[in-house]
């Protein structure tokens, strides 16, 4: 009995000491975590996880509210607004900026979209002489995310849409705490015309484009549209196409924001920028990048685009209505600015400008590009014949560069750059060369003065077969351009395609009055005049036409340079991209040639887009 005894005694006693020791194990400690688990932790905010970061839960915590917020946050946001000092205290308003964004994306409360607003406008605007950031400190961007963010799921006045639009007008909104009342303009406008309806940037995932790129910074990115119809007079709008999305971003600045939350009424002015404008604030004593969204703005201009309409049916003319502006053919996507170089991009046959997006993203991204260059471009009915396009090509030019500098005081304007692709690069040529009587001899032994036709037929004749160089076209950059003709339209189909094309009436009633004209002279050009050629007819290789244009030797004073797509698959001499043989392409008069493994559309190949943003740099030190 005894032994039983002692032996329970001890088991006692080794239970207590085993309890003793558990008791002594320290409470603190770490334990190993995945590095993603590490910067979740760390760097995890509201607008990226359904949690605070570190920072803001070290407020929480540290003022006992943690519990409480995840119970009542509303009560728990509107005791730590109490709390707020009317300077500083820069951890707490970082907290109530983040809660108030997190409280908001969870409930939708337009109110603590906007608290959240005036929470981080209050941090990033601030009196210079108290303020010091330290550069590092990851609360900086997040602040400036919060803000921009907020501003606009603040503004939003049709959340149930699938497209959130943003109202920038004057009025008093409701805070949690208090009110706050914004001015505003009755309307913003963009190159004379008024900026109609506003979107929230951020919304959109955007498709059909290799990179979509944002401009870090301040402020709401939006995309904007045009009104219909101008809002004002101004020099270099005419131009813009009507279809033209604008990258835009609004700021709400406030005044005295910290000090305001005291009592509950805080104002603001709302503010509107564009991104072919001024890039930058100053807020807290420093020049601050305003946030932009260039490629969502082009994206969403082009998400509706009819490219059947205007790269098939255009082909056939059976379309006869492009985007128009006041000169018909040619607008701009940015309005005319002085000092920057025009860059006049002309698409191929059965295409369109919706061709040109890969390379219009990249270059609108490239600050170096965007400050020195303009994009322009000309749109055209592919199946017309190539001397008659290019006739309209010329005259739009010219009157472009007479509208926007009557007085010849912009020297930017006389260095311009024209990149054509395909037969675009067909049109391009013609802006550079003498044609002499060359064209219209293969016509007629008639001058066109001995002609017996009316002054508008006479004109459509010197304009589509008499060119002369335009002095202000600097540098071509030809894109699989076929100079010496397409193998492709030598092909039966191609030919069978080229007859069923319906060309303009002003172009068929000037060739029946010009056939009438010779009739009794040269009967066998009369009945060759009523079967005009469309564009896929002289880009035979065997044709007069492309025989002529190949011969022609271009202005000296023109730079041209050459990007040829090839399969890769053959000797470059034997080589082609499907389309047009590298032979065909190939200039001795290019001073760069740049050779790249596409098919025939390389206008978006990233080799290609690369290649011209080399050439536009050295053009743009050049000149």
């Amino acid at each position: 009995m005894m032994c039983i005894e002692r032996q329970l005694g001890r088991a006692a006693l080794a239970v207590c000491l085993l309890l003793l020791l558990t008791a002594c194990a320290s409470p603190v400690g770490v334990k190993r975590w995945s590095l993603n688990d590490a910067y979740q932790a760390s760097y995890g905010n509201a607008l990226s996880a359904d949690h605070p970061t570190s920072f803001t839960l070290q407020v929480l915590l540290r003022l006992n509210l943690y519990d409480k917020f995840h119970k009542d946050p509303t009560s728990a946001l509107a005791e730590l607004h109490k709390g707020l000092a009317p300077t500083g205290d820069d951890d707490r308003l970082f907290a109530l900026a983040e809660l108030s964004v997190l409280h908001a994306r969870q409930t939708g409360s337009t109110s603590h979209f906007l608290a959240a607003a005036v929470y981080a406008y209050a941090l990033l605007d601030r009196d210079a002489n108290d303020f010091k950031p330290i550069p590092l400190d990851p609360r900086n961007r997040i602040v400036a995310d919060i803000y921009n963010v907020a501003l606009a799921k603040g503004l939003v006045v049709n959340r149930d849409s699938d497209e959130e639009e943003v109202a920038l007008r004057a009025g008093r909104y409701p805070l949690p705490f208090g009110e706050l009342i914004i001015e505003a303009p009755e309307q913003f406008t963009w190159a004379g015309h008024r900026l109609d309806r506003f979107f929230t940037a951020v919304q959109f995932d955007v498709y059909g484009l290799r990179n979509r790129y944002r401009q870090p910074g301040v402020g709401a990115p939006l995309i904007a549209t045009l009104g219909e119809g101008e809002a004002n007079a101004e020099r270099g709008s005419e131009l813009v196409f009507p279809s033209s999305k604008v990258a835009a971003t609004a700021l709400l600045r406030l005044n005295e924001a910290q000090r305001s939350l005291a009592d509950g009424h805080v104002h603001g002015k709302l503010e509107l920028y564009t991104l072919d404008g001024q890039r930058s604030v100053c807020l807290s004593g420093f020049d601050i990048p305003l946030e932009f969204e260039s490629t969502s703005a082009i994206a969403y201009a082009l998400k509706d685009m009819p490219v059947f309409d205007f790269e098939i049916r255009g082909f056939f003319g059976l379309r006869r209505t492009l985007f128009r502006t006041k000169l018909g053919h040619l607008g701009t996507i940015e309005p005319y600015r002085r000092g920057k170089i025009p860059v006049v991009l002309v698409h191929g046959t059965a295409s369109s400008l919706v061709r040109w997006a890969e390379l219009i993203n990249e270059m609108m991204a490239d600050s170096r590009i965007a400050q020195r260059y303009q994009l322009w471009i000309f749109t055209y009915n592919t199946g017309d014949p190539i001397l008659f396009t290019a006739g309209i090509l010329h005259q739009s030019l010219q009157e472009a560069v007479q509208l926007f500098d009557p007085e010849g005081q912009d020297p930017a304007l006389r260095q311009m750059v024209v990149i054509g692709h395909s037969q675009g690069g067909l049109l391009a040529k013609l802006t550079a060369i003498d044609s002499g009587t060359r064209f219209w001899d293969h016509v007629s032994k008639k001058s066109i003065d001995e002609l017996d036709v009316k002054p508008e037929t006479r004109q459509i004749l010197r304009q589509s077969f008499f060119f002369t160089p335009l002095p202000f076209v600097s540098d071509i950059i030809y894109m699989a351009t076929p100079h010496r003709g397409s193998y492709a339209a030598a092909g039966g189909i191609a030919h069978w395609l080229a007859d069923i094309v319906t060309l303009p009436a002003s172009i068929l009633s000037t060739g029946l009055e010009v056939a009438r004209a010779v009739a009794r002279d040269e009967p066998e050009l009369a009945s060759t005049l009523l079967k005009i050629p469309s564009s896929v007819h002289s880009m035979d290789p065997s044709r007069p036409f492309t025989k002529i244009l190949s011969s022609m030797p271009m202005n000296p004073a023109v730079e041209v340079h050459s990007i040829i797509a090839v399969s890769g698959n053959k000797p470059l001499e034997e080589d082609g991209d499907g389309i047009v043989a590298y032979q065909s392409a190939h200039i001795r008069e290019s001073v760069s040639e740049r050779v790249i493994q596409s098919g025939h559309s390389v206008q978006g190949h990233p080799e290609a887009i690369q290649e011209i943003r080399r050439i536009l740099l050295e053009h743009a030190r050049a000149h």
